[in-house]
């Protein structure tokens, strides 16, 4: 009994693991052709949209990007890795890859925030002194 709730369970993994597989390449494709006019208004109603994914894809390109920044580039590489994970190692436990994956794109977004709060500080501290 235990070894058919194994295997589905791992079943359900593996499935996973192939959803991801599809959501990395069809993000990968929103991120890489991502173009700021595409998300400049809500209607919609403006020229046709540049991204590979259509509409869809652009805002969800400017939501990955509003969130991670720059590192929003590695949001699918690390969906990828996470959907190997679950497929090939579906017998291991991936919840600890997948908190560190997140303490790592955690890290990254919070140095690009600081960078971005020194540049905006010394942008305010140049234009009062002059």
């Amino acid at each position: 009994m235990a070894l058919k709730r194994d295997k589905a369970k791992n079943g359900r993994r593996e499935f996973a693991g192939i959803v991801l597989q599809a959501v990395w390449v069809l993000l990968l494709l929103a991120v890489v052709s991502y173009d700021v006019v595409d998300t400049r208004d809500w209607s919609g109603g403006g020229d046709a949209t540049r991204n590979y994914i259509g509409p869809v894809g652009a805002w969800t390109a400017w939501a990955v990007f509003r969130l991670f920044g720059a590192a929003g580039f590695l949001v699918p590489a690390m969906l990828a890795v996470l959907g190997l994970f679950l497929i090939f190692k579906s017998e291991d436990r991936f919840w600890p890859r997948a908190a560190w994956m997140a303490g790592i794109l955690a890290l990254q977004e919070s140095v690009r925030v600081l960078h971005d709060l020194v540049l905006t500080i010394g942008c305010v501290e140049d234009s009062t002194e002059g």
